[in-house]
């Protein structure tokens, strides 16, 4: 079908039995059905529900039959009583996978979300039950734990202000201009004793915007004409002059007269400041251009700046568009909303900083002299570690704790004092002004920009001496070449199943995508391949290695960049030009879909050179479809069900590696593909089963037989209680409830 809108009008449905709105385009929360009482069948699936599921439903004393699958639920995982046939799997976002209160922090994230009116983007960005866990626009304090940023600026968020921002004791910085949000400011902002910046620009606000102590808390709150200040004498001012005649108090003329002179003093001493401040710095510039050009050097192409104190200079490498300049450290904000900062560490040394392609500054690096060991200090959006902190936590660097080693340099495996395991990549000293350093720059440039649950996510880094050091949350499974092409059954490792394989396949699908189209930027990763496909405990998967990873300038279908990747993996176009288009990171995700199917890797010199080549070999073997079978990996001895959706993989993987970049699909129409097969395949969860008696994605009937056999009885007992099911709204037959008859 393809209804929208909210299902408000349910909750005045009284006389409610069965609703089925499957598959359709609903959005909002979930009404008060509390006087639904006969309400026994309820279908929601595969909707835009947001919010959280209602205790009022779970409580509903019909309730028999209840599908909440594929919406964007958020918060605490509903519980049902027992007998009720629940499916609640795919793609909500429930804090936790068993019922039970979520962590204080995410429950006062939700109570934000709330007064947000439940933004699909929090729903889709915010899931587990750790909220300093790669959660989208939220940072934390790496040791303590503790929200110490929110940034919701640009996002088109509606809603209201939740006054449970003052929840967070440790809030430094908040974000939240450039939206439609309304009403007021809450006074309980003013209990954020940390509180360092609020900006609220550009908003609809209304009402008395709360007085902050002065020279604690920048206030930034332009652009919302509702909004009124409090002037020093207590007389509200929306936006005209507070000391008009019309807002004199009787009798107190003289008293006005003062004050109106020292406010003209003031304002005049500012304007007499601010002329002094840009004449001296004219000044300084004028004579710091003058020291630059004395010792300015040209080696290979690049121009190098140097100085002396915090002279500022720059270069440009033609190849790549990469602007450096030396500057003082300050923190500040891009005009699209995210956040820049200059790292200025050591005396007067020189050092750099990053330049989008499009011009905007994300970070800026400087050296520091060798000899200091102080930290690196904080950009926003992620956390700094000090080199101390991390060569205690991989056992200085220990050779037993190498994840694994690249181009760049080794990946370490470490744990911090409070527990939570980390992966530290270190760059290798010979290659920090080459090309490590480069994609040192690229990969914080990135992850500053870019969080995604299905993106590793940058927690930090730091810069000491010569030490350049990135630090990754952990992925205990490793990476997925291992997987395919290292797993050995003798050790107790097990190949990977199918569930898991199309699970996997959709998870990097869904991480490219926002990568291409969904991020606030967009951005070519250029070397997909499976070992920067990693995976976590529950093996899903995040991509990984953002060092290669190219800004995609809008209104240009391609860029010349160096060539950089993978053999095997690497889209004819962009091996034979240079150029780069998304299809580049469409076509390495076709080879990684033949990887999944096939077991084999990309280039295998072992094989007989008519199939050493992934890609060809298995696109000659796609022409004759029944070949498939004889082609994928032996350990999936799949049946005739499982082949089909094989088949659909392998279809979609020819498609993505077609010759011209023009015949493939976008990643939006992979994730589309494989949506439906994650949901058919989706593993069973036995907490789930534990949690209720049953398995969830079981009908009802056949969680009573299984009753019935855990019971050692052949029959039931006496008693009889049936419904009849008929559907008013229609569907599919393969989709209509069991009719089921219950004896108890």
């Amino acid at each position: 079908m393809g209804l929208s809108g909210t299902l408000e009008i349910l909750g005045k449905m009284t006389s409610l039995e069965q609703v089925w709105v499957n598959k359709n385009m609903f959005t909002g929360v979930i009404p008060n059905l509390s006087n639904c009482t006969d309400l026994f069948d309820i279908q929601l699936r595969d909707n835009l529900l947001t919010g959280v599921v209602p205790s009022t439903l779970w409580q509903l004393p019909a309730l028999i039959n209840i599908s909440l699958a594929n919406n964007k639920f958020m918060g605490e995982f509903p519980s049902f009583q027992k007998g009720t046939n629940v499916v609640i799997s795919g793609l909500n976002s429930f804090c936790r996978r068993l019922p039970g209160p979520c962590d204080p922090q995410v429950t006062t994230l939700l109570k934000i979300a709330e007064a947000l009116e439940w933004p699909i983007t929090l729903a889709e960005n915010w899931l587990g039950n750790d909220a300093c866990r790669g959660w989208t626009f939220v940072t934390c304090d790496p040791q303590k734990k503790n929200v110490t940023a929110i940034d919701f600026s640009k996002q088109h968020f509606v809603g209201t202000i939740s006054p449970a921002f003052a929840e967070f004791g440790s809030l430094k910085n908040l974000f939240l201009n450039d939206n439609n949000l309304t009403g007021a400011i809450p006074d309980s902002l003013l209990n954020l004793t940390q509180l360092q910046t609020l900006d609220v620009t550009n908003n609809n606000l209304s009402g008395k915007v709360p007085l902050f102590p002065p020279g604690k808390v920048t206030l930034k709150s332009e652009g919302n004409p509702f909004l009124v200040k409090e002037v020093l004498n207590g007389a509200p001012s929306p936006g005209g002059d507070p000391l008009s005649p019309k807002g004199q108090p009787a009798g107190d003329k003289n008293a006005n007269v003062s004050t109106g002179m020292i406010v003209a003093i003031v304002i005049a001493a500012i304007l007499f400041l601010a002329i002094a401040i840009f004449v001296g710095y004219k000044c300084i510039q004028r004579k710091q251009k003058k020291k630059l050009a004395t010792v300015q050097s040209s080696t290979n192409g690049k121009e190098i700046a140097m100085g002396s104190g915090t002279a500022g200079g720059s270069r440009r490498n033609g190849d790549v568009g990469v602007a450096t300049e030396l500057t003082i450290g300050s923190t500040r904000r891009n005009g699209d909303g995210g956040v820049a900062t200059e790292l200025t560490i050591g005396n007067g040394t020189a050092g750099g900083s990053i330049r989008n392609d499009d011009g905007s500054v994300a970070t800026e690096l400087t050296s520091q002299s060798s000899g200091d060991n102080s930290e690196a200090q904080y950009f926003e959006g992620g956390n700094t570690f000090s080199n101390e902190v991390l060569r205690q936590a991989t056992d200085n660097f220990s050779e037993k704790n190498v994840l694994g080693r690249g181009g760049f340099g080794k990946v370490y495996k470490g744990e911090l004092d409070d527990g939570i395991q980390i992966a530290v990549k270190r760059m290798e000293l010979n290659l920090k002004d080459k090309k490590g350093l480069k994609e040192f720059q690229a990969e914080i440039s990135v992850l500053t920009k870019v969080r995604h649950r299905h993106l590793v996510a940058l927690l930090g880094f730091c810069v000491d001496g010569h030490e350049r050091l990135l630090v990754y949350e952990y992925m205990p499974q490793g990476n997925l070449s291992h997987h395919l092409f290292e797993c050995n059954e003798s050790e107790g490792n097990n190949p990977l199943t199918w569930k898991q394989r199309v699970s996997i396949a959709l998870d990097v699908a869904r991480g490219v995508e926002y990568l291409h189209n969904l991020a606030q930027q967009s951005f070519i990763h250029r070397d997909l391949k499976t070992t920067n496909i990693l995976l976590g405990d529950d093996m899903r998967a995040k991509v990984a290695d953002f060092g290669m990873v190219k800004n995609a300038l809008d209104g240009k279908d391609s860029l010349l960049t160096k060539l950089v990747g993978t053999f095997g993996y690497l889209a004819p176009e962009y091996a034979a030009t240079g150029r780069v288009t998304r299809k580049v990171d469409v076509y390495a995700y076709g080879v990684v879909l033949m990887e999944l199917l096939t077991g084999r890797k990309a280039l295998d010199e072992k094989l007989p050179e008519e199939q050493s080549h992934l890609v060809t070999w298995f696109r000659r073997v796609l022409i004759n479809k029944d070949a498939v079978r004889k082609c994928i990996d032996p350990t999936l001895d799949p049946d005739d069900e499982t082949y089909a959706n094989i088949l659909t993989v392998a279809e979609l993987a020819g498609h993505c590696t077609a010759r011209y970049p023009s015949q493939r699909p976008e990643m939006g129409h992979a994730v589309n593909v494989l949506g439906p097969l994650v949901e058919q395949w989706k593993p069973s969860r036995d907490e789930e089963e534990d949690a209720y008696g049953i398995d969830l994605h079981m009908s009802l009937p056949q969680a009573l037989k299984r009753w019935q056999l855990d019971e050692g009885t052949s029959t039931m007992a006496t008693g009889q209680y049936s419904h009849t099911h008929t559907s008013s709204l229609g569907d599919s037959q393969s989709s209509s409830p069991t009719k089921p008859s219950l004896k108890l």
